[in-house]
């Protein structure tokens, strides 16, 4: 049987920093990062590998939700400022 050589990226990172952007994608990505690690180490390797595989793809999720809440937080700064600048 072979044996990945180490354990997979879980992605937890990505996935908190979600949470700022999409919720529930982000809590969902958190769950998968945690469950590919327990797996990894449990020795359920293939299941350590799809949990990984499911955590980038919510983390991904995640990651789009957060940048275009920053935009929009950005923007409305923006706009906001040149309103009362032009009051």
């Amino acid at each position: 049987m072979n044996m990945p050589a180490e354990q997979p990226k879980n992605y937890l990172g990505l996935n908190i920093l979600g949470l700022f952007g999409c919720t529930v994608a982000g809590i969902i990505g958190i769950i998968f990062a945690l469950q590919s690690k327990n797996k990894w180490e449990a020795g359920d390797h293939s299941g350590a590998q799809d949990a990984a595989k499911i955590a980038k793809i919510t983390g991904i999720i995640g990651l789009i939700g957060f940048i275009l809440v920053a935009l929009y937080i950005v923007l409305v700064v923006i706009v906001g400022g040149a309103m009362v600048a032009g009051m």
